[in-house]
């Protein structure tokens, strides 16, 4: 299972799903394509993560794979903080 993530990682992507509904939750295996994460804003919110995080996307990591649920997404922001040093 997913570790449930923090604030920060829910305020940055939120912004990037324009049809999920407001106060809808956020789950993990929610499916970003759907609620409107396209390729165009997939650019955009790994630059805000970055931004969040210090942390910087390896161009392998840029697989759809990893951009397909909230889950994902924080499963590879995860483990790229783990290895940065991160918190």
């Amino acid at each position: 299972m997913t570790e449930h993530w923090d604030e920060t990682f829910e305020s940055v992507l939120r912004p990037y799903l324009p049809t999920l509904p407001e106060g809808a939750p956020l789950a993990p295996d929610l499916v970003t394509a759907a609620f409107g994460l396209n390729s165009v804003a997939t650019v955009g919110l790994i630059a805000a993560l970055e931004d969040a995080y210090g942390v910087t996307f390896p161009d392998e990591d840029l697989v759809p794979a990893n951009f397909r649920t909230p889950g994902s997404v924080w499963a590879l922001l995860t483990r790229l903080r783990a290895t940065s040093g991160r918190p």
